[in-house]
């Protein structure tokens, strides 16, 4: 016993694992050989070798004994993969809004003459606005300016502003020539719906406390002056309580142009019930003036009217079935960006039914789709034109005025009232226009 306890304590040193700060030598012990559980379980009782003391368990043969067994075992089953990720659908895309280019000058903001600084008069400006459904992503101002030689010798310098904030401080007469053109870089941020260009002549204490009574030292900022940008359409949402816009936008100061689409064989109660809502248009366009594209069988390829039949097909789109007169707004097929109106009528009736409760207004929020029930449309009179003046009474000059103007003025220097009217004659049939006022 005592010789084969020395035995086993031999055997354990020899088997001993290396401590992490020594490396284990070229003759280490090779790995003990274990039988093999089957082998094990087939021997007789009397033929297993003696039970391994606890140092013999710590020999680094054991991992490799797992191994072995592991070998032996059957193996596992691996669940079947998913399918690739090319097989699944695209994500919905999103359409892009299209980038378009504007321009507007001071005439058409309402400043024939230009923006005129005279007489001792330090500063003047315009006000301007921009569609509220537009996003302007660049913008510049170009100038165009002509300076008296009285002003030109005094070196003085023309101070912009928009919208409260400085552009830029410009030279006046110093390039020696009788007009000066300046281009500014205009941040997209700072032009708005609505907007306000300044002006400022700085000229030290030279125009204080003195009028100019020849009017020698003028600086004009002509006409010609213009912004010019380019900017995205909002895509607004599906809702016929914003009308006129997306289709025409009361705070656009340039003309409009409104796409309108008919089917391949229209009718003439069709052509009715656009005359109806063209007419209408007309009025809101005011002094801005408008223009209407008519398409056969095409659809807009931006904001547009379609005027149509239930079931009729319009450029590949079949408008909807419906026994009532019917308006409705949804996104163009051609450019989801932009929006199409539906009007839809069976007959004449129905359609001028429709055209007439469109211009009516009073939607409520939110709504997409309405059926217009009967309505009353009232017979006109003779000479009831909305933009002539009636000749039967005294007309106030407040009546003339469009919504931007008002009667009273402040300040020493101001530009004129202008006013347009028209009016015909009862005896004749003749139309007379008057300059303004």
């Amino acid at each position: 016993m005592k010789r084969l306890t020395t035995l086993a304590l031999l055997a354990g040193m020899l088997s001993a694992p290396a401590l992490h700060s020594e490396e284990p030598g070229s003759g280490a012990a090779a790995p003990l050989s274990f039988p093999q559980l089957n082998d094990a379980a087939d021997s007789e009782p009397g033929d297993e070798p003696p039970a391994a003391s606890p140092e013999e368990g710590a020999s680094p043969a054991a991992p490799a004994t797992a191994g072995d067994a592991a070998a032996t075992a059957p193996a596992p089953v691996m669940p079947d993969l998913p399918p690739p990720v090319s097989g699944t659908a695209a994500p919905e895309v999103i359409p892009v809004a299209p980038v378009w280019g504007g321009d507007l000058n001071l005439a058409q903001m309402g400043m024939p003459d230009g923006i005129i600084l005279s007489g001792g008069q330090r500063q003047g400006g315009v006000s301007f606005t921009l569609p509220a459904d537009q996003v302007v992503i660049h913008s510049q101002l170009s100038l165009a300016v002509r300076v008296s030689p009285e002003m030109a010798s005094r070196n003085a310098t023309l101070q912009l502003m928009l919208n409260g904030q400085p552009l830029g401080t410009l030279p006046l007469g110093a390039d020696g020539e009788d007009v000066s053109h300046y281009q500014l870089d205009i941040p997209p941020a700072l032009m708005v719906s609505s907007n306000n260009l300044s002006v400022k002549i700085n000229d030290g204490d030279t125009l204080q406390c003195q009028r100019d009574i020849h009017d020698t030292s003028r600086v004009t900022v002509l006409p010609t002056s213009h912004f010019s940008w380019e900017s995205q359409q909002l895509n607004i949402s599906d809702d016929l309580s914003h009308f006129p816009r997306p289709f025409f936008d009361s705070m656009q100061m340039t003309p409009a142009d409104i796409a309108v689409a008919y089917g391949a064989k229209p009718s003439a109660d069709v052509f009715s019930a656009a005359a109806l809502i063209s007419s209408w248009l007309g009025i809101q366009a005011d002094y801005r003036g408008i223009a209407f594209s008519a398409l056969r069988d095409r659809l807009p390829e931006r904001h547009g009217i379609v005027i149509g039949h239930p079931g009729e097909q319009v450029g590949g789109m079949m408008l909807p079935e419906t026994d009532k007169p019917l308006l409705r707004i949804i996104a163009n097929p051609a450019n989801p960006a932009y929006k199409l109106l539906l009007i839809v009528g069976k007959n004449d009736t129905a359609l001028r039914m429709a055209a007439w409760r469109l211009t009516r207004g009073n939607f409520a929020p939110q709504t997409a789709t309405l059926d217009a029930g009967p309505q009353t449309i009232p017979v006109g009179k003779a000479y009831d034109a909305p933009r002539w003046i009636p000749t039967d009474r005294p007309v106030k000059l407040s009546e003339l005025l469009r919504k931007d103007q008002s009667p009273t003025v402040s300040g020493v220097w101001h530009e004129p009232l202008r006013i347009r009217l028209a009016t015909a004659s009862r005896r004749k049939a003749g139309l007379m226009r008057t300059s303004p006022c």
